[in-house]
């Protein structure tokens, strides 16, 4: 498994952090910030609850996102009501709500 780099830009397009972790930017993301994901393969579970306007995309290279092996290849990607999404990147599929 190759993990690259995901940086949270604020709503300016500033830096705010690097993390490995797709959902430690998104967890630590703003209304209005971007994620942009490294080339790699991340094996996680993705919540996106409570954020406006954010974007997710990639910086150009290859990125694959698998389900943990606890979730199904269809729920893995959450983006909860309230918590709309753009993105010029990877397609993010609303799945399934577990609330």
């Amino acid at each position: 498994m190759t993990i690259g780099i995901v940086q949270l830009l604020d709503e300016l397009g500033g830096w705010v952090a690097d993390y490995t972790i797709i959902q430690d930017a998104i967890d630590a993301a703003s209304d209005g910030y971007t994620i942009v994901i490294g080339e790699g393969t991340y094996t996680e579970q993705i919540i996106v609850d409570g954020i406006d306007d954010l974007t997710i995309t990639t910086d150009g290279g290859p990125v694959t996102v698998k389900a943990p092996a606890d979730r199904g290849p269809d729920d893995f990607v959450l983006v909860r009501p309230g918590s709309p999404r753009r993105g010029d990147g990877p397609e993010l599929r609303q799945c399934h709500d577990r609330l």
